[in-house]
């Protein structure tokens, strides 16, 4: 489903392998998927067992995948990406002991009683249609706009891609501070991963990556 399901568990990856991991298997998929069975049976067939499995994808997908892999006996880790943030995550997969080994990497820590959900509930409360995190995103856009239009003191738009790209970054909504200097078009950002406890959102950690490959 393009570069963003295709190129993220390419990474992740990379990542694993660089922290001294070891890739054992790479298998295709399509969104829409509800029957997992060709892609389990593939990994069942490995020498050697996952120690986890990486997919960048949607719901109902990777909730529908992670039951079908417990219900055949892989007790593993299950790693994903935001998509892993929508709320229906918990009801699709169900049993909430099947979510014990489930982490993901996302824009920001949401379902937690933090910053973004109380920002994301004052928005609802103000009568907005609610998309997630998205909106929380959009809020940062928003938020580093208007302070570089202020260091800026223009809106030309060359003058204010140097501001956005001024040292020291701007506060954001999915990260204290969120910085453009160091990569230009790429955010340099604090990047929460999420994991559950009986059956609750809980933020594991919440720093910035220290390799990325996509942009090393």
């Amino acid at each position: 489903a393009g570069s963003y399901s295709e190129k993220l568990p390419e990474w992740f990856g990379e990542v694993f392998e660089h922290l001294g991991g070891k890739v054992v298997g790479k298998f295709n998929y399509s969104y829409g998927t509800t029957d997992w069975s060709p892609q389990i049976a593939s990994i069942k067939a490995l020498p050697q067992k996952p120690d986890a499995i990486h997919i960048c994808a949607v719901l109902p997908d990777v909730g529908i995948l992670i039951r079908q892999l417990r219900a055949n006996g892989y007790d593993g880790w299950v790693a994903g990406c935001d998509a892993f943030d929508d709320k229906s995550l918990e009801g699709t997969v169900g049993d909430p002991k099947s979510l014990e080994k489930v982490m993901f990497a996302t824009h920001g820590a949401t379902g937690v009683d933090g910053p973004i959900d109380k920002f994301l509930a004052q928005c609802k409360a103000d009568g907005y249609k609610i998309n997630g995190i998205f909106d929380a995103l959009g809020a940062d856009m928003v938020q580093i706009s208007y302070e570089a239009a202020k260091k800026a003191g223009t809106v030309d738009p060359a003058a204010l891609r140097e501001a956005i790209r001024a040292p020291g970054g701007y506060p954001g909504t999915t990260a204290p501070t969120i910085s453009f200097a160091e990569k230009k078009g790429y955010p340099v950002k604090t990047v929460p991963v999420m994991g559950f406890a009986d059956g609750k959102r809980v933020l594991i950690t919440d720093t910035p990556p220290t390799f990325v490959p996509a942009l090393n």
